[in-house]
């Protein structure tokens, strides 16, 4: 388990890594909601049926319940620093593949791999202003 006073900046510092983390979570919210608003051009597109789009649109709420309490141990080893900044990269890649993705099983793994990345961004960001913001 990491140290709390590891992931500390100091006093100056801490709005700094706090407007990072708000932007990664701005993010976040951002790729989670890419593609409701434009389900009717992606079904149209990827030839989907409505049941294969709702298949596709939920496959990251299915992986993130499972993925989140080792997400949650993730943060705690790696550090919130570390975990945040892994988890911005899947989420970003998740975005990335899903704009690629060609048919139904492309964009569902690409949708899936957001609930991947997405816990440790949701566990990490209130342990970072936890840890960051203590007095």
């Amino acid at each position: 388990m990491v140290e709390p006073d590891s992931d500390s900046p100091g006093r100056s510092g801490r709005w700094v890594l706090f407007a990072g983390v708000y932007a990664v979570y701005f993010a976040f919210g951002v790729v989670a909601l890419s593609i409701p608003p434009l389900v009717g051009e992606v079904r149209a597109d990827l030839g989907l049926s409505r049941s294969g789009m709702g298949l596709a649109l939920g496959a990251w709420q299915l992986v993130y319940l499972g993925s989140a309490p080792p997400a949650g141990r993730l943060v705690d080893r790696l550090g919130v620093r570390r975990a945040i900044a892994i988890g911005a990269v899947v989420v970003i890649a998740s975005g990335l593949l899903r704009a690629a993705a060609g048919n139904l099983l492309a964009l569902w793994a690409a949708i899936a791999l957001f609930g991947v990345g997405g816990p440790l961004i949701s566990a990490g960001a209130p342990r970072a202003v936890a840890l960051w913001f203590d007095d």
